[in-house]
């Protein structure tokens, strides 16, 4: 199968976008979809721009029956592999740092997922604004080559 229909019948796979506080997805995409941050536009665009297929908050069932959406699921086309990407928007917040970093960080360490293997996660704070050519080399190294 070559990469094209590899891509295509992969972004053809179903699936219920996380229906969880649908209001906050007020940002738009190069693609149309409704996001919740600049940042994630930032992102999903850059991912278009660098020919990068991603699915937004897809489910992924982890192996303990716990469900979770990662901001992006990507697919490096080369490897056939899917990377999990997720950005952490508000660090300087102590209740999303417990409530949802920590939290979701011990669900994909449980599962196996790791940072730098399967995960990769960006972060901003309101003293530290995101900045994708930050994070550039490490989005093309696991998602690119």
């Amino acid at each position: 199968m070559s990469d094209e229909e590899f891509v295509q019948k992969w972004l053809a796979i179903p699936y219920e976008p996380n229906l969880k506080h649908p209001e906050n997805k007020d940002q738009t995409t190069a693609n149309g979809e409704k996001v919740r941050s600049k940042s994630e536009v930032i992102i999903a665009d850059n991912l278009k721009i660098l020919g990068i297929p991603y699915k937004y908050e897809a489910p992924l069932t982890l192996p303990n029956n716990i469900t979770i959406y990662p901001d992006f699921t990507c697919l490096n086309v080369k490897r056939r592999k899917v990377i999990y990407y997720e950005h952490f928007g508000r660090m300087g917040d102590p209740e999303y740092r417990d409530r949802d970093f920590f939290w979701k960080l011990r669900q994909y360490e449980s599962a196996g997922i790791i940072q730098g293997k399967k995960l990769i996660m960006t972060f901003e704070d309101e003293d530290h604004h995101f900045d994708f050519s930050s994070y550039k080399n490490t989005i093309e190294e696991h998602l690119l080559k």
